[in-house]
């Protein structure tokens, strides 16, 4: 298997799951963990991923402003000044 379709590969189990560990990626694509390691490294530059200790997790992706669905209420205020 190519670097390139382990990659593409680890970023899909993320997209499935929220984390994966080193350990779980060796044993699935059967290579070394310093190889794990480099794409896992990779994948961090290229912002698929966030590299913890032991693993991996997905990266929470912000949303572009004005596309979050956002309804203003307007403030309460008693009329006539009147405090409780």
């Amino acid at each position: 298997m190519f670097a390139n379709e382990r990659r593409i590969q680890i970023t899909e189990m993320l997209n499935r799951r929220s984390s994966v560990t080193v350990n779980e990626l060796t044993d699935t694509f059967r290579v070394s963990l310093e190889t794990i390691r480099r794409d896992l490294e990779y994948l961090e530059k290229q912002g698929a991923l966030k590299r913890v200790h032991g693993g991996a997790v997905t990266v929470c992706r912000r949303e572009p402003e004005g596309t979050r669905f956002e309804v203003a209420f307007p403030r309460y205020e008693p009329k006539g000044g009147e405090e409780r």
